[in-house]
């Protein structure tokens, strides 16, 4: 790719699931605090999540197909952040079931439609030779979010409170969404005037 592109694929991978994994740190924290029991959290997901992964994922693989790839990373990875603007809402109505179910809901179709898009934006940027080492790369960077920082979302929350945290990982979000337009430009242009331009 050149260190360039590299560098950017890196930091889209680094960076485009980030506010997810920062949340998942600390969410079941979250979701006691809010006074859901394990329960509730069980039964609630169990209803709504298979069909919202299965309309995530037919929806993220038909789109893409239909309007590529560069501009669906964006439009999934604005509604990762919607997901966090639910979690925000959650937080303001306190222990309600519709609004809690709708979240998780939304959270599931935008995380299954996310995983079809970043999944192939990956495969892209590896070499066939090595891709499966590229890979594993890749994925590892896009767990930092809470394997590296993920101690630090307890500190955040108990600074700014559950509705500032939230917040916060609206707007860790956006860099993802910046990136994800840049890492994956059209390369074969960008080729044609690196061989063009003088050594």
């Amino acid at each position: 790719l050149g260190w360039r592109s590299a560098l950017l694929a890196l930091g889209f991978a680094a960076t485009y699931k980030f506010s997810e994994s920062f949340k998942d740190a600390v969410v079941l924290y979250f979701y006691r605090d809010i006074g859901f029991a394990k329960t509730d959290i069980t039964v609630i997901t169990k209803a709504v999540a298979y069909p919202a992964w299965a309309l995530g994922g037919a929806l993220g693989a038909v789109w893409v197909a239909r309007y590529g790839l560069r501009k669906m990373l964006v439009v999934v990875g604005l509604a990762q952040a919607l997901t966090h603007v639910c979690y925000l809402l959650v937080a303001f109505a306190g222990k309600d079931y519709a609004v809690l179910g709708t979240t998780i809901f939304v959270e599931n179709t935008a995380y299954a439609m996310a995983a079809a898009a970043f999944f192939s934006a990956q495969m892209s940027f590896t070499s066939p030779a090595v891709s499966a080492t590229q890979m594993a790369l890749l994925t590892s960077f896009a767990s930092v979010g809470q394997r590296v920082f993920g101690p630090l979302a307890g500190a955040l929350q108990a600074a700014v409170g559950w509705k500032g945290f939230f917040v916060t990982t609206i707007a860790l979000c956006l860099p993802g969404v910046v990136l994800a337009w840049f890492a994956n430009a059209p390369r074969g242009s960008a080729s044609a005037s690196s061989s063009a331009s003088p050594a």
